[in-house]
Order: structure tokens, then sequence, then C-alpha cells
């Protein structure tokens, strides 16, 4: 990279690889030529790179949690959402728009509670908050009717297919002797009978196969 120098004789600047024995226009030696340091930030530096890649790193980070947690609050509304769909999809409540969801929830869904494994309720316990990978410290029971006013009891189900897991809910009525309906979901497809596992003729079929 050709470098600038100054020649305090004459006055003038050129350009060079290196420092020249002689200034080239007026033919000063050495003596009389300095080299002209660039002004500013030198953007072709090492530094200057790795500081612009640190900052823009910085910038990027603070965008993304800013974004996930201005879209947190829609993103958890999303999950209740969806995870109330699951339980009404057990009570044979199916094809509900997102609007729908809330109101018939709070219309099928009478009590809750959460067990402990020896059968214990526990007091205090948001049956809605347990997660899946929960079920067996904590075993949530939803007490509802169906889409045609049985009474029933949601339980939530998980388990182990051949290449992943699998989890859902399952409408039984109150002496826990007959299937009402059910939900399943999986954590990657399956063969067989697991490939369809999501699909609602099968959950249908299923239930009515399992029915009083």
């Amino acid at each position: 990279m050709a470098k600038k120098f100054l020649c305090s004789q004459c006055g003038q600047t050129f350009e060079a690889a290196s420092m020249p024995d002689k200034c080239p226009i007026c033919g000063a030696d050495t003596s009389h030529i300095k080299e002209e340091k660039p002004k500013g930030i030198n953007t072709n530096s090492n530094v200057y790179t790795i500081c612009y890649a640190a900052v823009l790193v910085v910038l990027v980070a603070f965008l993304l949690a800013f974004v996930s947690s201005a879209l947190k609050p829609a993103q958890d509304a999303n999950v209740a959402i969806d995870k109330k769909s699951q339980i009404l999809a057990s009570l044979n409540v199916r094809g509900l728009a997102k609007s729908e969801v809330e109101g018939k929830f709070d219309e099928l869904i009478q009590e809750t509670c959460v067990l402990t494994p020896d059968g214990q309720v526990i007091d205090g316990a948001n049956a809605f908050d347990v997660q899946t990978k929960e079920i067996g410290d904590k075993f949530p029971v939803y007490k509802a009717k169906t889409a045609d006013g049985a009474e029933a009891l949601v339980l939530p189900l998980k388990g182990r297919g051949l290449w992943g897991g699998l989890w859902g809910y399952v409408a039984v009525t109150p002496d826990l002797q007959s299937v009402l309906g059910a939900y399943f979901d999986h954590e990657s497809e399956t063969a067989g009978l697991g490939a369809l596992i999501k699909e609602a003729k099968f959950q249908v079929h299923w239930s009515s196969r399992h029915g009083a």
C-alpha cells in the first residue's frame, strides 16, 4: 500500500511504497521528508475491523433481546391458546378460531386441581401452569364437560414413541371407566399409526373405539 510523504523543502506531498532516498519533486534528501500519518480512523486497520465487529455484535444482540422481550407476551398468549385448544380437542371440540378458544375453554372447564404422585391435592397450584415435562411429579386434572354435555375429567398423558416423545390429553368419564375423547401430539414423525397421531380422524376413531 502506498504511503504519503511531505517534503518540507518544496512543501509538496507525494506517494511511495517506502521512504524514498530523495524528494521526487525537488530532489531534497530524506532529512526534509516526513511520512504523513493518516488523519482520523484508519478503516483498513485490524483494530478498526475488530472494534467494528464487536460493536455490531453487541448492537444485534441488544436488538434481538429487545424484540424477544417485546414479543414475549404475544408468544405466551399463543402458547396458552394452543394448550387450551388441545384440551378442548380432547373434549371433541375442534376447529375453533383463536378468538373463540378462551370463551369455550371457560365454558367447558369447570374446576382444576394439581395432584401429587400419591393423589394429594397441591394447594395453590395452577393446573394450567404445569408443563408436560413436570407430569409425574405433578398431575393436573381438569373437571369439564364434553361438546355434548357429558361430565368428564381431562387428564394429561406423556410417553415415548419409536423415534420421539408423545404427549396429549384424554377425556374420561368421572369413574375412569370410559374414554370420551383424546388429543395427541408427537415430537417427531413415527412410522405406522404414529405418523397419523395428530390427525383428528385418527383421534376420534381411537376415542370411539375406547369409549363407553
